[in-house]
């Protein structure tokens, strides 16, 4: 069961690109971005209510953090789609994988494994082909969309 439900979330990740680049089209970003939260916001507050969580000081500050990030992430992966197809903008987004294994050889000093090398590499591969990413064009779309792919990587820090 749980395969199913990693391909339905696979599928939904996949289609949001699509429909981000349909909605983009009657929507401006900065818009579509505040609508994208708002939405979700909505969705979370009976969590809230119904588990009652305790607001302690830090949990507040580490969740605004989050969310600034959140928010930076989607709007450059959102601008970068306004000039590359969403294909090319999921492709970039699932590089982060490719960046998890250096950036913890700067960080921690270790060297990653032959299985860590050759699973980001079939990973990316499998991107590329599912994609037609084949060729990396440099537009602005690009550089965003890589941009939002290094923050992917932030995230767990805070």
């Amino acid at each position: 069961m749980s395969i199913l439900y990693m391909i339905v979330a696979t599928a939904f990740w996949g289609g949001s690109f699509l429909l981000t680049k349909l909605a983009l089209q009657h929507i401006s970003t900065t818009a579509f971005i505040f609508l994208r939260f708002a939405v979700a916001a909505l969705f979370m507050l009976p969590s809230l209510v119904w588990y009652s969580i305790p607001l302690k000081r830090q949990t507040v500050m580490q969740g605004i953090q989050l969310g600034l990030l959140q928010v930076g992430m989607m709007f450059l992966q959102t601008i970068g789609l306004q000039t590359i197809s969403p294909t090319l903008s999921a492709f970039l987004s699932g590089f982060f994988i490719v960046f998890v294994l250096f950036i913890r050889f700067i960080m921690q000093g270790m060297f990653p494994s032959i299985i860590d090398l050759l699973s980001s590499l079939l990973c990316l591969a499998g991107l590329a082909l599912l994609t037609h990413s084949y060729g990396l064009g440099w537009k602005p779309g690009v550089l965003y969309t890589l941009g939002c792919a290094l923050f992917w990587l932030y995230t767990p820090m805070c």
